[in-house]
């Protein structure tokens, strides 16, 4: 006669109960990144990446303005061109952000953390001289406020 002990008792119960409880879990959402429209002169040649940004005018009157960055880094330690990091898109294919008229109005803390709590976005840009538009993946990096930056043409 076959005995089940004890132990093997409670690890049947317990695949069973696991089992059940994944069945009826509910399905993940699927998370979909927002997409901001972010003009190609404002994506900086960073340290292995780039950084893309908008600026908006600060609400706060000590500032003049409240400027958003987001990283898109390299896959590896290789140098890259930007048109090498992102994929060719449609723009009239996907629904987009513009975030400097999206957040006009918003305090600097209310867009920070809505960013933050986002972290990954795409970000969209049509490139100089060819006229395609490009998309890349990238993560929200921060905020800085009264930063001006100059630079002499686009990044390659």
């Amino acid at each position: 006669m076959n005995v089940i002990k004890k132990n093997d008792m409670k690890r049947i119960i317990l695949i069973f109960v696991t089992i059940l409880i994944v069945s009826f879990a509910p399905p993940k959402k699927e998370k979909h990144l927002k997409y901001f429209f972010i003009n190609s002169q404002s994506i900086i040649p960073s340290f292995f990446g780039y950084k893309a940004y908008f600026s908006i005018k600060s609400i706060d009157p000590r500032f003049q303005r409240d400027n958003y960055y987001f990283r898109i880094n390299y896959p590896d330690f290789e140098d890259h061109t930007l048109s090498s990091l992102g994929r060719e898109i449609d723009i009239d294919t996907i629904n987009y952000i513009d975030p400097q008229k999206y957040y006009r109005n918003k305090p600097n803390c209310e867009v920070h953390e809505e960013l933050s709590l986002e972290r990954d976005f795409l970000i969209v840009t049509q490139l100089p001289k060819s006229n395609k538009d490009i998309v890349f993946f990238a993560r929200y990096a921060g905020t800085n406020k009264d930063v001006v930056h100059t630079q002499s043409g686009f990044p390659r």
